[in-house]
């Protein structure tokens, strides 16, 4: 998805358009509702927003070499002092929210988030970039993790049709987002707290996040019963197994 920074009224912000992707805009919704579970979760996330795209915004973006068409855009607020992550253990010494890490693992687990780390056995490399390392306030180089680009969770071959929720999918049971930097800060006390929290997960909830999506990302109304039925279903699922998939992950972690 081409992402394009552009200066708003509220400071320098990250935009990703419709019509950005060669893969159609079901993206955005995924980006939209998993950057909004992320936030749900207890993760920190960047600050986001949905801005809507006039003929002219979309028109001055085509003119800079970029692609946008008009209407509803994913936005996220541009922050300061902030890095992706290097893929190193050592660097992750100075974040103050490392009992993040398991909690993030165990979201791309739940909403089958490839595009961090992918699962066990397959071929795909891991991203980086993903993990953003901003700088925190106590200072003494010490660093925040924020969660950041969800545009890749939920959907299988970037759309969300009502194969999403198949039971395959929900009962999926290897690990996503296992980095091999993230293995010496996947403490049990820090897994059990994340699995928890997802027995927390209401449909009302839920219903609520999906029925926010535009209508001109064209998701369907099959298509957002699919991912309800996902979202809701695979928590389920993994407030009753993901401590288990933790400690059977090929390399016993706790």
């Amino acid at each position: 998805m081409r992402i394009v920074l552009a200066v708003t009224d509220a400071g320098k912000a990250f935009i990703k358009p419709l019509g950005g992707s060669d893969h159609g805009p079901h993206c955005l919704a995924c980006e939209w509702i998993g950057t909004r579970l992320a936030q749900w979760y207890g993760l920190p996330t960047l600050q986001h927003a949905l801005m809507t795209l006039t003929t002219v915004d979309a028109e001055m973006i085509r003119q800079a070499g970029g692609r946008a068409e008009p209407g509803s855009a994913f936005v996220t607020r541009a922050i300061g002092e902030a890095n992706p992550w290097s893929g190193t253990a050592e660097e992750l010494e100075k974040a103050v929210n490392q009992e993040m890490i398991p909690r993030l693992v165990a979201f791309d687990t739940w909403t089958l988030n490839w595009d961090r780390c992918p699962p066990q056995g397959d071929s795909r490399r891991p991203n980086y970039d993903n993990v953003l390392l901003a700088r925190d306030e106590r200072g003494a180089g010490r660093v925040r993790i924020l969660a950041i680009d969800h545009g890749e969770c939920f959907a299988v071959a970037q759309e969300l049709t009502p194969r999403i929720a198949s039971m395959n999918r929900v009962r999926e049971n290897r690990l996503f987002g296992l980095f091999p930097g993230f293995r010496p800060y996947m403490r049990q006390e820090w897994a059990v707290q994340a699995a928890a929290r997802l027995a927390a997960v209401d449909r009302q909830m839920v219903e609520g996040l999906v029925a926010g999506i535009p209508s001109e990302w064209q998701v369907a109304d099959e298509g957002r019963n699919a991912l309800i039925d996902l979202i809701c279903n695979r928590a389920s699922y993994l407030v009753d197994n993901f401590e288990d998939m933790m400690r059977f992950s090929g390399k016993e972690l706790f």
